[in-house]
């Protein structure tokens, strides 16, 4: 089993970046050029990576700038018994309480009013609990947003639905966030008409099962 794992989803329309690596990772970059939506893509990368202790999930827009990322991010995350975990969104998300820790370590991980799908960290134990994501919600939208209420009803997130420790904002740079994309994978009018599509099957998703099988 490898220490770390991770995923990075494309289109092909974007540079792969340095994911300033951990030692003992297994990296893997799935490259969607036939658009099976990011439900797919994402579950492609755990089906290669859930041999992994901690398991990272990345779209091809956001990456590390700092090694030590993947060590700090699990680390705080287990000491703080939390399985699960997003980025936040440094100017849309509030911080709240800080999560208290079963050890005595540096106290960095704090509750947030939500978190995005593009920077992503669970155990894997995690995997057994929710599996993956809803490959029924086709393209773009809402399937990060029903894995995480999955992974929250099902106790991984802390207290309120997203938990992450207070650096990984500068550890982990989002060009969406920053407005740096010059490449959308897809076009403003596509992402509407996906996320119409998605979202009657993201409402059953919030009523159904907490395990959706990504194998």
């Amino acid at each position: 089993m490898s220490k770390f794992g991770v995923g990075v989803i494309t289109v092909g329309q974007r540079p792969i970046h340095d994911y300033l690596l951990p030692d003992d990772c297994t990296f893997v970059v799935v490259e969607d050029t036939e658009r099976n939506g990011v439900a797919w893509a994402r579950n492609q990368c755990l089906r290669q990576l859930d041999h992994c202790e901690h398991i990272f999930l990345f779209d091809d827009d956001c990456w590390p700038v700092m090694r030590g990322w993947a060590e700090y991010w699990s680390e705080q995350c287990v000491n703080g018994g939390i399985g699960y975990s997003a980025l936040p969104e440094a100017f849309k998300t509030k911080i709240g309480d800080l999560i208290e820790y079963t050890v005595d370590v540096n106290y960095e991980l704090f509750q947030w009013d939500g978190g995005i799908g593009a920077a992503i960290y669970q155990h894997r134990s995690a995997l057994d609990v929710i599996g993956g994501y809803n490959e029924a919600l086709r393209g773009y939208g809402l399937e990060d947003a029903g894995r995480a209420d999955r992974a929250y009803r099902a106790g991984l997130t802390g207290p309120t639905r997203n938990a992450a420790p207070l650096r990984l904002l500068a550890y982990i740079h989002s060009a969406d966030v920053m407005g740096e994309n010059p490449t959308p994978s897809y076009t403003v009018e596509e992402k509407e008409a996906h996320i119409r599509t998605n979202h009657p099957i993201y409402l059953a998703e919030l009523d159904g099962p907490i395990f959706i099988p990504y194998r």
